[in-house]
């Protein structure tokens, strides 16, 4: 696909589209008596076009494998002629160019948008006939993919017809990229990845069955630098490459153009600026216009922009110049870094070809299911990001999605997180993404690898090792309502039917728990540049001073202390909840794969001998997936326990209940247990993670990690012993509050003195809403000075529970209630566990333009208690990592509405309104899982 296509894509031109089927009607007729075993290619093309080939040999190669009699035919009188037992047309159409009659029946055959293809099938005289119709090559091709896909799943022996699913498929990304790292050594490795055409035909065949349409070439990746060079000194001799070099880089890049312009595939190159001084301004216009004019197929080239760029403002523009001396047809390509967004304006506007910018998608914040522009770890990248999604702007969009940090070390691919991401990437209208995997950022060969032959390169292994990220980042872009069940099709195609969808399902339970763990984090360990996988637990200490990635949607850990002990909510993440859910779901998924190898294991190992290579190396594959699943399981679970013991500590500092810190031991135990274990795990095969440093490569593994539990246990210690020799008491139990339980359930109530105080006994007194009034005389517990009493179950009835205890030392009683109010505890006990809803919500803005008021009508059956309003000026940042705060602001109530009026900026805002209900239900409006926000829209422009 040439620039002009790639112009048409990115700004929507109109097209012409070349190669319609002018004939498709001729090939409505009926077919003959079949033949056994027999199946016809045709295309009304003459000659086809690149794309509409890849998708008939995809489709020939499926009934070869089956030993099928295949024929190809080409032209528009080829269909129809003799009677095979299946005839497949690949055909892209123009419903324009035929007669208003077959323009009317063709009319709902395939969507207008580029791309689009839909899958018919018929059955006649014993044959069946099955159309891939294109709204152009592209869409054709996909089409015919689709088709080979659903031929090649296994099957129980069904026919053809029968096997065949009509399907359509559109675009809801236009533009569908994935970035390819292009380093240094794979450059000079004349062996190398690159410079392989097996590489690339293997490369460029999975991302366009993935439905990618762009690759992005990144580069140069110097490896001993760990960091990035200008690519014209490797591909051009004006800016200092040796002929020979130059001459070499440039015939496998051409090769690549090549190879993915017959996939209808763009190709992109983006490089960096050379630093100040290395290469004069006018051999590097040069060097561009040289690798441009030596390159045509090259349909997009460009720069990542620094926080500052003015000073490398005399590159850029010779960038700029060596494009435009090469006609200007290649898009400019910008990816925008911190800082940049009036550089991007300015260049945008000074180039004439065409612009594509690239905005970080959560950027270092991954883990969030939905988008939060403008959180890339700087306050000039906030403002930047919200800035390129405001409308119009000079350039075209791009998202760049980051996904590589949830998928470095094990296996990851939640198809419902990938879904909701690839929604919420339609925000500001943007054109498209490019999504970045874990394979671009491998070495081109393993440290402490000697190898030579390409096919045992590392990076070699690790693309093939991500081929099913491509198929879901690539298919979920192009739809992000695609079932599940094609990708089950590609599992059980790659490990048989059975195994194939229990290690897809089992995929999809073990993936929830990386996301779950990555809002916990630190935007960015930069001291290891370890993955979240391989990131150890934080001490207690930390825990509870540890801000959360992003505080609108999920708690920190000292915020679920406080809400435990106000027994509220506030509609945001609980920091363990998430957790909880993922980690049910990955033992699930560890129990299926245990289950699996039972089964098949004792089969794979007798048949050892009759087991072909490849069906060998896909039973090693899967069983080494079972093995991440029980890491992220034993991962998770360690990163729980650790939390639980943070929470129940945090408990102890604020109630001084012992049972707290008991809880907090026993939880450190669990969390060193299975930290020991994720090291079994990880032993059974050495699984290094390799990192790049500025020393160079290294490897790290489980086992080199500093834990903090000896630390932690040493500090829960201290604090269990400083209280068992507290003689400070002054009447006081340590006591934790339930202010909220469920009727009809035993009701258990803990209190703590220290063991110094020599407590003759301690009472429980309470009273139900019935008015029935008891004594329990608590019991101790296994720990001296911890006490428990458990109120029964048929007491427990809907409506208020007051209590107190009576503690008697050295034989004086005292009355011990709640120090806050100088009156019982009180609980509420209740089943409504639902916060209040929305009415409506909206917004309005004063005539000067400085003012939002916002307006919501909220309904709860017991009351509303108090609505707050979460609002975030755009563009306004003071935290330290460079993004915004979150403002929260009562809102006035004029029954049964809210109201608050905050502050606007030209920029504008988002908000949210949190709403609480009289028993600390709350909910968080909108409660959207693509954008839980609304935005005012910025009116500078």
């Amino acid at each position: 696909m040439h620039a002009s296509k790639w112009n048409s894509i990115l700004f929507a031109r109109s097209a012409s589209w070349a190669r319609a089927a002018l004939f498709l009607a001729v090939f409505i007729c009926l077919i003959g008596s079949p033949r056994a075993e027999t199946v016809r290619i045709v295309t009304p093309e003459s000659p086809p076009s690149a794309p509409v080939r890849k998708g008939m040999r995809a489709l020939e190669d499926v009934f070869r494998a089956r030993e099928w009699d295949v024929s190809v035919a080409e032209g528009p009188a080829a269909a129809g002629v003799g009677s095979p037992d299946v005839e497949i047309i690949v055909a892209p159409f123009d419903p324009n160019a035929f007669p208003p009659e077959q323009a009317k029946l063709f009319a709902d055959v395939v969507s207008d948008r580029p791309e689009s293809f839909s899958i018919m099938r018929f059955q006649r005289d014993g044959g069946t006939r099955i159309y891939t119709i294109g709204r152009d090559a592209a869409g054709a091709m996909y089409g015919a993919f689709d088709l080979a896909g659903q031929l090649e799943a296994p099957s129980s022996g069904a026919s053809i017809f029968d096997r065949v699913e009509e399907r359509r498929g559109a675009p809801t990304a236009l533009v569908r990229g994935v970035l390819v790292n292009v380093t240094r050594d794979a450059l000079e490795d004349s062996f190398s990845w690159f410079h392989s055409e097996a590489f690339w035909t293997s490369f460029l065949d999975r991302a366009a069955r993935a439905r990618f349409n762009l690759i992005a070439l990144r580069g140069v990746f110097d490896m001993e630098r760990a960091g990035f060079v200008n690519a014209a000194p490797f591909f051009s001799t004006e800016s200092g490459a040796d002929p020979e070099t130059a001459s070499r880089n440039r015939a496998s890049l051409n090769r690549i153009l090549q190879m993915a312009s017959e996939y209808a595939i763009n190709v992109t190159f983006e490089t960096t600026p050379p630093d100040p001084g290395a290469l004069a301004p006018g051999d590097l216009r040069l060097g561009v216009k040289s690798l441009l004019d030596a390159c045509p197929l090259l349909s997009g080239f460009g720069f990542s922009l620094a926080p500052d760029g003015t000073a490398q403002r005399d590159a850029f523009l010779a960038i700029l110049g060596g494009m435009t001396d090469a006609g200007g047809k290649t898009q400019l390509m910008l990816a925008s870094e911190a800082g940049a967004t009036g550089m991007a304006d300015a260049l945008s506007r000074q180039y004439q070809g065409g612009t594509v910018a690239e905005v970080p998608l959560n950027a270092a914040r991954w883990g969030l299911d939905y988008i939060l522009p403008g959180e890339a770890g700087s306050a000039a990248q906030a403002e930047e990001t919200w800035r390129m999604l405001t409308i119009p702007r000079p350039y075209a969009l791009l998202f760049r999605i980051q996904a590589y940090p949830l998928m470095e070390t094990v296996p990851w691919g939640d198809a419902d997180f990938i879904r909701n991401i690839m929604r919420a990437a339609r925000i500001g209208s943007a054109n498209g993404f490019i999504v970045e995997l874990a394979a671009p950022y491998a070495p081109h060969r393993a440290p402490d690898s000697k190898t030579s032959p390409p096919d045992l390169r590392y990076s070699n292994w690790m693309h093939d090792r991500d081929w099913y990220a491509y198929d879901l980042w690539g298919r979920l872009g192009y739809n992000p309502e695609e079932s599940n069940s094609v990708f089950i099709q590609d599992f059980q195609t790659r490990f048989g039917q059975d195994a194939g969808e229990a290690v897809f399902n089992a995929l999809q339970q073990a993936s929830g728990v990386l996301p779950a763990l990555q809002p916990l984090l630190p935007l960015m360990d930069e001291s290891r540049r370890l993955p979240i996988v391989m990131r150890p637990p934080a001490a207690l200490a930390d825990w509870l001073v540890r801000p959360v990635a992003e505080p609108f949607s999920t708690r920190s850990v000292r915020d679920e202390v406080d809400f435990l002990i106000a027994s509220k909510t506030d509609g945001r993440r609980s920091p363990r909840e998430a957790l909880v859910k993922a980690l049910d779901g990955a033992a699930r998924a560890s129990e299926a794969m245990n289950a699996l190898n039972a089964k098949i294991h004792p089969q794979a190992k007798g048949a050892q001998g009759l087991l072909s290579d490849r069906e060998i190396k896909r039973y090693q594959e899967w069983r080494s997936w079972s093995l991440d699943f029980q890491l992220v399981e034993t991962l998770g679970r360690c990163w729980l326990d650790q939390i639980d013991a943070a929470v129940q500590y945090g408990l102890y500092q604020n109630t001084n209940d012992a049972a707290a810190i008991v809880a907090c031991t026993e939880k450190l135990k669990q969390s060193t247990n299975d930290w020991k274990e994720l090291l079994d795990f990880t032993g059974k095969r050495f699984r290094a993670m390799t990192v790049f440093t500025p020393q160079g490569f290294q490897q790290k593994h489980w086992s080199d990690m500093e834990t903090p539990f000896d630390s932690d246990q040493a500090l829960v210690s201290q604090a269990y012993t400083y209280w068992t020799q507290d003689q400070n008491w002054t009447g006081r139990i340590g006591h934790w509050p339930t202010p909220r339980v469920t009727p009809h359930e035993p009701f258990l109530v803990t209190a703590s003195i220290p063991p110094r105080m020599l407590a003759q006994d301690l009472t429980l007194v309470y009273r139900n809403s019935a008015g029935d009034t008891k004594q329990l005389l608590m019991q101790p517990t296994r720990v001296d000075g911890i006490y428990y009493a458990e109120i029964a179950s048929d007491l427990m009835v809907a409506g208020r529970l007051e209590y107190y205890f009576i503690v008697k030392i050295n034989g004086k009683s005292t009355d011990i209630r709640d120090p806050k109010t100088g009156r019982p505890y009180t609980v509420t006990v209740s089943n409504d566990d639902q916060p209040p809803r929305m009415d409506y919500l909206r917004h309005s803005i004063n005539d000067a333009r400085d003012h939002a008021t916002i307006l919501g009508d909220f309904i709860d059956l017991t009351g509303v208690a108090e609505a707050n309003l979460l609002w975030r000026p755009i563009g306004a940042t003071s935290n330290p990592d460079g993004s915004s705060p979150w403002n929260r602001t009562p809102m006035q109530r004029n029954d049964p509405q809210f109201f608050a009026t905050v502050p606007l900026t030209p920029q504008g805002l988002i908000y949210a309104v949190e709403i609480n209900d009289r028993l600390g239900n709350a909910r968080l409006y909108p409660a959207s899982p693509e954008i839980p926000y609304m935005k005012i829209d910025s009116f500078t422009q």
